[in-house]
């Protein structure tokens, strides 16, 4: 009688799994934890939205593409060498060009980060995500002029955000690049 019962019970919970019904009677979750997405991922969404509203096939009219936008002068200055359809279409290689930017963007700004990192400098806190967010919108020279000139206010794009802006705005991850 035992192994009939077995029997029984081990069909049962095969016929839960594989109608995708164990959760609901055992609560065992079904599909696999999805970790938390990192830092890195977090600032790239965060300026992705704040780029394009993460819209990856977007050309704005001064000619900046794609989620971050991107000048093709900036692509192709980074080494990435392709069409700007080829460019538009694919959103990882999106990101692989905002990191490469960034990194660009750190070698340039190595001395300021090391110098204000976590310091309060005309009334923003200073941090190194900040200065690469503030580089992504204004160029890492900007960047270096806002802390090297105090009647400089910085570089501001064609909607008015300035690298001031950016680098509060963005002030809050913890990068490691």
């Amino acid at each position: 009688m035992l192994i009939k019962k077995t029997i029984i019970l081990v069909f049962v919970v095969i016929a839960l799994i594989t109608t995708n019904r164990v959760e609901a009677w055992f609560h065992i979750p079904t599909q696999a934890i999805k970790s938390q997405p990192t830092e890195l991922e977090r600032f790239l969404s965060h300026m992705a939205w704040r780029e394009s509203k993460n819209t990856s096939r977007i050309v704005n009219q001064f000619g900046m593409m794609g989620k971050y936008q991107f000048s093709p002068s900036t692509v192709r200055g980074l080494g990435f060498n392709v069409s700007q359809s080829q460019f538009l279409r694919d959103s990882d290689l999106q990101d692989s060009v905002m990191v490469a930017y960034m990194r660009s963007n750190k070698k340039d700004l190595i001395k300021i980060i090391n110098r204000y990192d976590g310091r309060v400098h005309k009334g923003v806190k200073i941090t190194e995500a900040g200065m690469l967010a503030a580089a992504h919108l204004g160029g890492s020279n900007s960047v270096v002029a806002w802390f090297n000139d105090d009647s400089y206010s910085g570089r501001a794009d064609a909607n008015g955000t300035s690298i001031r802006n950016y680098m509060s705005e963005f002030s809050k991850y913890k990068l490691e690049l």
